[in-house]
């Protein structure tokens, strides 16, 4: 979706966020969202504020809709590796807490303990505010195995593929269900 939108507009999502906030970059996304809910054969992957939107849910509804679920340490862990240019809403901030207090990733510098701490302080304030949206989701698929280790990306997709059958068979019983109703 975020392809898109910079396509659409010509311009980057930190540009977009820089010129217009959370607010302009929000009613775009809803527009390519409304363009790409008649598509019913591919998926559309948005990042984590389109449900913050009643309107984007209405959009995400007309398929399934698919929560990857990680522990915040790791998602902290991903966004530092990716870096947050292109991430406006997990910038560090002036005020970000500055110690690395993450048990699990002793081999960051100190900068990336900053860079790490200030994103993991950021996704616990918005799973917090979304987690009940997110609740929403069709589906809740965890990004960590049984091991509590992230699960490698095939894995991930089997795990996704496991559901989406469980889901069909159940929508395929409960419609033979209802034509039994009498």
């Amino acid at each position: 979706c975020d392809t898109i939108i910079e396509q659409a507009t010509g311009k980057t999502i930190p540009e977009i966020f820089a010129e217009e906030g959370e607010t302009g970059f929000r009613d775009v996304e809803t527009q390519v969202l409304m363009e790409l809910s008649p598509f019913k054969d591919c998926v559309i992957a948005t990042g984590g504020g389109a449900v913050t939107k009643a309107e984007n849910w209405g959009h995400i509804q007309g398929g399934v809709s698919i929560w990857l679920q990680g522990p915040p340490e790791l998602l902290a862990r991903r966004v530092v590796g990716d870096g947050t240019s292109n991430r406006p809403m997990l910038r560090p901030t002036e005020s970000s807490s500055t110690e690395n207090t993450d048990p699990n990733n002793t081999n960051i510098s100190n900068d990336d303990g900053k860079a790490y701490q200030a994103a993991l302080d950021k996704i616990n304030g918005l799973l917090e505010q979304r987690k009940s949206l997110y609740a929403d989701a069709d589906l809740h698929v965890s990004l960590v195995g049984s091991d509590g280790q992230p699960l490698p990306a095939a894995n991930m997709v089997l795990r996704i593929l496991q559901q989406l059958d469980e889901r069909i068979k159940k929508d395929a019983k409960e419609r033979e269900e209802r034509k039994r109703f009498q």
